[in-house]
């Protein structure tokens, strides 16, 4: 099964939950994986045929109403990240059941989300995060791809991170670049557009560990960040009358330099919805 990602929203729910629905190859039914976010302290998780209906095992999952929950089934666990970090590694063999390993070692073809799920907004295929190499240049092409970025300021000591941009050729084009220091100074800079003295402001969401999406339109760049969009910034609005020849290069390649230690990993994804 693909790593799969969903899309949550317990803003206006009722039931503060959701619940997945797997199925074999043949839509034969499987198994429910079924999530409750009421608060912290009740959060839980039920997994049929492997945790106790009455007793759900337990999980800390992400502060907020807005989550990005990113399932994947692995050989002998079932593993959850909420907005990339890891909140569940769920193990067959530990179960309180002891045939959670035969029910959900099957392979599961299809999942099914019910009607009156209100938590669940969107929910896709999705890859894993590549770990970042040490002034890595890595191929992604941005006028066909979204790239994601899970970052973590925790221990971060500048609180901000760079985006290196070049063309087929691997030719320099640009950088962004991006503060993260509170919501108060957060700020992003683009070479050959925004003033590299007067940061442009943005408002990204709160929280030290972050899921950031930038994608490249026909106009500027959009940027999302746990799934709400906090950046939508037009070439024709530039501080700098060339930004639009500068960034409107075909940009194929991205690097992320070694003193960042904000950016945790990136991947290829698609823009969210």
């Amino acid at each position: 099964m693909d790593l799969i990602e969903f899309s949550t929203d317990t803003t206006s729910s009722v039931k503060q939950q959701f619940y997945i629905f797997f199925y074999d190859a043949n839509k034969n039914y499987k198994s429910t994986l079924g999530f409750n976010f009421n608060t912290v302290k009740d959060s839980g998780f039920y997994l049929n045929g492997c945790t106790d209906s009455s007793k759900p095992a337990k999980f800390t999952p992400c502060d907020g109403p807005k989550r990005l929950l990113s399932l994947r089934k692995g050989p002998g666990a079932l593993q959850v990240y909420c907005n990339g970090r890891e909140i569940l590694n769920y193990k067959y063999s530990e179960a309180a059941k002891q045939g959670c390993s035969s029910v959900f070692n099957t392979q599961m073809k299809y999942l099914s989300v019910r009607s009156h799920d209100d938590t669940i907004k969107t929910y896709r295929s999705a890859q894993v995060y590549k770990r970042r190499s040490t002034d890595a240049v890595f191929a992604l092409d941005l006028e066909k791809d979204a790239v994601e970025f899970l970052t973590d300021t925790t221990g971060s000591t500048k609180q901000a991170f760079y985006i290196f941009f070049y063309d087929a050729n691997k030719s320099y084009k640009s950088t962004l670049g991006f503060n993260l220091n509170s919501v108060q100074s957060s700020g992003f800079y683009l070479n050959g557009c925004t003033d590299s003295g007067r940061p442009a402001k943005f408002t990204p969401c709160s929280g030290s560990r972050r899921v950031l999406t930038l994608a490249k339109t026909g106009n500027g760049l959009k940027l999302w960040c746990n799934g709400d969009l906090v950046l939508d910034y037009s070439y024709s609005k530039a501080v700098k009358s060339g930004c639009r020849g500068v960034f409107g290069n075909s940009m194929k390649y991205l690097s992320i330099r070694s003193h960042d230690d904000v950016t945790k990993g990136w991947k290829a994804t698609h823009p969210p919805n």
